[in-house]
């Protein structure tokens, strides 16, 4: 499966559940906060960030369109969130819904390496 094919079975996929639309600077996951969902942005920047033992904010990293978090908590790896997620941009729509969103894309590995590989360009910048 193409990555493109693998995008398009996304969005198809996704068009079936509620958008949520976050305002800049709203926290949308608090770091320690178990998840009760996942998320798919579909528009804006989320940054991820957490904070120093002096409060202050250290980045980890942005994510933006189709990139899932929190994929610690997604994938199972965590049982809540490691970082704080908060808008950055004006407003960002985001698709919600429970990890059974990776259910049908499970039976897919070229699927899963997509969201991977998204969130590593998102990271590290266009691989």
């Amino acid at each position: 499966m193409s990555d493109q094919v693998a995008v398009n079975y996304l969005h198809l996929f996704l068009e079936r559940h509620p958008v949520r639309t976050f305002k800049k600077g709203e926290v949308i996951i608090f770091q320690g906060e178990v998840p009760r969902t996942a998320f798919v942005i579909k528009s804006g920047t989320v940054k991820v960030y957490n904070l120093s033992v002096g409060g202050d904010e250290k980045p980890v990293t942005f994510y933006s369109a189709d990139n899932t978090f929190p994929a610690s908590w997604v994938y199972g790896k965590a049982a809540n969130a490691l970082y704080y997620y908060e808008a950055f941009t004006p407003e960002v729509r985001e698709i919600a819904r429970a990890v059974s969103i990776w259910r049908p894309l499970a039976k897919s590995q070229d699927a899963l390496a997509k969201d991977g590989l998204s969130n590593l360009r998102a990271a590290f910048g266009n691989l």
